[in-house]
């Protein structure tokens, strides 16, 4: 041997010889590298065969990157025995492309070009490799689902959307190349099928985290939109929407961007996605046309001018996309390294302090992996990220509101001044006001918390302000419009102080949202 590292050559010699007598490497590998390990002059004589055989399964178009790697590593073992330096950086560096995680063949490469005398590439390739490591989504913090308020009607609707676009009441096959597989609902949680008729193939945990921070986001007034790059049958898009629907948010948009004609080829622009394996521009299950989207968002009631599509690949229309508009999530879901760094390099400075970065392919991709981390090393980002499950990942942009736990009525009395409580039961004014002051304090910082807005117009009515009431009721009803009970109380408060015109107008409203009910009164005359 004539490498620095003998031993270690022999062990990884050992082992490919080992993936040798399995599944995609012919059997004549294992002869080969068992050669080339005893290193007899057979084995200096089988050198050609090896890097005749080894050219030849690295054509494979279907060959898993394990293997791939594991055979251009062996060609780099080969270029060492001949001293042939220039041809081992080639080889390791092909199969570094194709797992930079992999330690042994970044040590080679490392190695080989220091003593090419690269010395900037091989820092380059081994602060990648550390960053990969260091960021492994099996290291990161795991996203914890915190508490939520489960039976209200807004809650319940939501719950049922992500059943629904992930298809999880009637179990749909999933494909799995021209095969179809039986519904597996463990791996339809997770998202790893995809569904032969489900509008979402990121599984319900995603959606139930998408869903979480999209309303985190509204809790603490975040400003912007809801944007995802790559939509698939836009499953994930429809619950955004479906949460703006049920907060009765209209200032917002659900923006929808895909190509609509499916993954592009890896783009030479960008060497690494030029080095890719991955073959989605070719599988055509990935394709989902513009309109096949728009029927989807239609059957649940949900296309509307506060749904934006934008179709095209990403390098072409995101740049020059709605100049000025800012964004608070931003979802990636590209697969591939030049849609990954695309979209971030086009929309990340859109995304407003205290935002949401998502992004979907993180764990099982390596491609996106990579172009997240040069992002994050080349912006200097250094906001902690969080592993959403095995694949998916999400990180907050600096610089937001602090963030708001969910209220309940408990915890709002809870949080005020010790002596604030027992005004409830018929305190004094001053306790009164001060009792109104904590709570304008925890309407601003949770104002879609419906029993806070109530408790607040309650107090407002009795410290005799029956205009400031009237309006505290009002910006209760409009952020909870799918329940009846805001709708309620305005009409009985508008009954005891008037106006009668308001009371009118209140009354026909919600009549006409609800239909006639008892607590809604007669109307009046």
């Amino acid at each position: 041997m004539t490498d620095a590292q003998p031993t270690e050559i022999q062990q990884r010699l050992a082992a490919i010889a080992q993936l040798g007598g399995r599944g995609d490497l012919p059997g004549a590998m294992e002869a080969t590298a068992a050669a080339l390990l005893a290193d007899t002059p057979e084995g200096c004589a089988n050198e050609l065969e090896i890097l005749s055989l080894a050219e030849t399964i690295l054509a494979h178009p279907t060959l898993a990157k394990r293997r791939r790697s594991a055979t251009a590593e062996l060609l780099g073992i080969c270029a060492l025995r001949r001293n042939d330096l220039t041809e081992a950086a080639a080889h390791f560096r092909r199969g570094f492309n194709w797992r930079p995680e992999e330690t042994v063949v970044a040590r080679q490469l490392v190695g080989t070009l220091q003593r090419l005398g690269e010395m900037d590439e091989a820092a380059a390739v081994q602060a990648e490799h550390d960053a990969l490591l260091a960021q492994a989504i099996g290291k990161l913090a795991r996203w914890q689902e915190p508490a939520r308020d489960a039976g209200s009607p807004g809650a319940l609707y939501l719950d049922l959307l992500e059943k629904a676009v992930s298809n999880w009441f009637y179990g749909d096959p999933s494909l799995r190349g021209s095969q179809t597989i039986p519904f597996d609902p463990a791996r339809r949680e997770v998202g790893r099928d995809i569904p032969q008729q489900a509008h979402s193939m990121i599984g319900l945990r995603r959606l139930r985290h998408l869903r979480c921070v999209a309303e985190q986001v509204l809790r603490d007034q975040v400003a912007g939109d809801f944007l995802e790059a790559g939509v698939w049958r836009g499953g994930a898009c429809i619950l955004l929407r479906g949460v703006l629907a049920a907060y009765g948010v209209k200032g917002r948009r659900v923006v929808v961007a895909d190509s609509f004609a499916g993954l592009p080829p890896p783009d030479p622009r960008h060497p690494k996605d030029a080095a890719t394996l991955f073959d989605f521009h070719t599988r055509p299950e990935l394709a989902v046309s513009l309109d096949s989207v728009k029927r989807n968002f239609a059957a649940y009631g949900l296309l509307d001018d506060q749904v934006e599509f934008v179709p095209g690949f990403f390098a072409e229309t995101l740049p020059g996309w709605a100049p000025g508009r800012q964004l608070a999530i931003l979802r990636l879901d590209g697969d591939l390294y030049s849609s990954t760094m695309d979209t971030l390099e086009a929309l990340y400075d859109r995304v407003a302090p205290g935002g949401f970065i998502i992004a979907d392919d993180y764990g099982v991709v390596v491609d996106a992996r990579r172009a997240i981390l040069d992002f994050r090393r080349a912006r200097g980002i250094d906001a902690p990220m969080e592993a959403i499950d095995g694949d998916a990942v999400v990180w907050r942009k600096p610089g937001g509101p602090p963030p708001q736990p969910i209220a309940s009525p408990v915890n709002a009395l809870r949080e005020l001044p010790w002596h604030v409580a027992p005004a409830l039961f018929g305190a004094p004014r001053a306790r009164l006001e001060a009792l109104e002051q904590g709570l304008a304090r925890l309407v601003s910082r949770a104002p879609m918390e419906l029993s806070l807005g109530v408790l607040q117009a309650r107090v407002l009515a009795l410290l005799g302000e029956p205009a400031k009431a009237e309006a505290a009721f009002r910006r209760v009803c409009a952020g909870h419009p799918e329940q009846p009970l805001p709708a309620e109380l305005l009409i009985a408060h508008l009954r005891r102080f008037g106006p009668a015109k308001a009371l009118a107008e209140a009354h026909s409203a919600a009549v006409a949202r609800f239909g006639p009910r008892p607590n809604f009164g007669e109307p009046p005359a």
